[in-house]
């Protein structure tokens, strides 16, 4: 339901039936379970498209406590969320703790799916918009987009 909502950019009422979508698997599950992770990650993705990346970054910190707790450093779960929070992190200006927890999931996702795996390619574009602000690498797309990379020499 919270992403039919949200397909139709309704990023409130999504937020809200994401709330009630929590507090069932809080109900059912407890609040160390990997699908209460999800709805807060998910709910922290309502909040940073409503403007409230603070909220955002709290709710995303608590999905990152309980998937680290659950699958342990070493998982891409745990590695998307660290992407996730380095994304709310920087759009609060906390540039060093936002790279911290990029260069982390980077390493993660190098280590368990590789470095051409699309969630890879994704976290370093990230690191390159915390370290070079206005700097976009190439679209992973076809047809391109962004500032082309300048060769090296």
């Amino acid at each position: 339901m919270a992403n039919y909502a949200a397909n139709l950019d309704d990023a409130l009422r999504a937020l809200e039936l994401t709330e009630q979508s929590l507090a069932i698997r809080r109900g059912l599950h407890g609040d160390r379970h990997p699908d209460t992770a999800m709805s807060l990650n998910t709910l922290a993705t309502y909040a940073d498209a409503l403007g409230d990346q603070q909220r955002a970054l709290d709710l995303a910190q608590q999905g990152l406590a309980i998937q680290h707790e659950l699958f342990g450093l070493r998982h891409p779960a745990t590695a998307k969320c660290l992407h996730n929070t380095a994304g709310y992190l920087l759009k609060l200006g906390k540039t060093n703790e936002a790279y911290t927890q990029a260069q982390a999931a980077y390493d993660l996702f190098r280590q368990l799916i590789g470095t051409k795996h699309p969630q890879t390619l994704s976290t370093a574009k990230l690191i390159c918009r915390i370290k070079r602000p206005g700097f976009r690498l190439p679209s992973l797309r076809k047809g391109g987009g962004g500032k082309k990379a300048k060769p090296r020499k």
